[in-house]
């Protein structure tokens, strides 16, 4: 069985995770600032070309929680999304957990169910973890793993991938052993957020960049980190980190306001900004941000924030803020 079916096949099922018993939570990452916890759904909608020209058909709420839906991730195979999701905004310390909602039977499985809080799941290179950040019970933000099985993971097999690494925010996989990690800044009123990177062999991290943005992704060959560029106030800026030479340039320019990207081939990129979808090409320095799909057409009144597409480019998942 190839490592896409076996993924499938187990967050096809019902399972819970038990891990370590502690009692702390935090917000989720992005809202720590203001403490607030925005209420965002997950809407997924099919990508079509007719004519061959891409469209965006109707979205459909996926979570319909009354709190902080997000994260989209898409498992390889393209029938399974993970997202991380608070249910008890209610609660004086709400606390977050990762979901799996199944494309093929509409159905949601919860896959950690801890007194901690996880966020941005995202399945490791060799395709047998799933690596989040997790809350700890002394507060403090890590990056934690937890291999996928056909049965409950115990205490013993959710292990943490960089130990003496805090302050971690999102992240992306180099590959198995080295990832890139947004480090949230020391002053939890302050915008020097880092980029850094990190690897199993070793707990010191190497600086790349400081004031980025949340957006941290692979480009497509593998060849280079993308990243939001956050120095001007005036103007932010996508930039290509080569993982050869190690040094960034200027790829192209966010959308006003907008930060979270979204690659949906080798040459093109997505964002958002209010309720609206918007698509550019990497090719064409002189191109501009083109309007793909709008609010009304595909059913959404919010305002988008992240993006995902499956890796078959037939669905997206669209984070909105209600």
């Amino acid at each position: 069985m190839s490592n896409s079916s076996y993924i499938i096949s187990i967050f096809s099922s019902w399972f819970l995770i038990s891990l370590l018993q502690a009692c702390a939570t935090e917000l989720p990452i992005e809202s720590e600032v203001n403490n607030t916890i925005p209420n965002t759904e997950i809407y997924l909608a099919e990508i079509s070309f007719p004519e061959n020209k891409l469209t965006i058909g109707k979205a459909i709420n996926i979570t319909q929680n009354p709190g902080y839906d997000n994260q989209p991730y898409f498992l390889p195979g393209n029938n399974s999304l993970l997202y991380t999701s608070v249910k008890n905004l209610e609660d004086e310390k709400p606390q977050s957990d990762i979901y799996a909602y199944s494309l093929k039977s509409a159905s949601t499985t919860q896959i950690t169910a801890t007194p901690e809080s996880e966020y941005s799941p995202t399945l490791t290179p060799s395709g047998e973890f799933i690596s989040v950040v997790r809350v700890d019970s002394d507060g403090v933000q890590r990056l934690w793993e937890f291999p996928i099985k056909p049965m409950a993971v115990t205490n013993a097999d959710y292990r943490q991938v960089f130990p003496g690494v805090s302050r971690v925010g999102y992240h992306v996989w180099k590959n198995q052993n080295e990832a890139f990690l947004f480090l949230v800044d020391e002053n939890l009123e302050g915008d020097e957020h880092t980029l850094v990177s990190a690897n199993r062999g070793t707990k010191n991290t190497q600086l790349i960049t400081s004031k980025i943005g949340r957006s941290l992704t692979m480009q497509p060959d593998h060849n280079a980190l993308i990243y939001v560029d956050k120095t001007s106030e005036e103007m932010w800026n996508i930039k290509k980190y080569d993982l050869e030479k190690k040094f960034s340039e200027i790829l192209l320019s966010t959308l006003e306001g907008s930060e979270d990207l979204v690659w949906f081939d080798g040459s093109h990129l997505l964002m958002a900004k209010e309720q609206n979808i918007f698509m550019r090409t990497i090719d064409d320095e002189y191109a501009d941000w083109l309007l793909l799909a709008d609010g009304k057409s595909m059913g959404i009144s919010g305002s988008i924030s992240r993006l995902a597409v499956s890796p078959d480019k037939k669905h997206i998942a669209i984070v909105v803020s209600e």
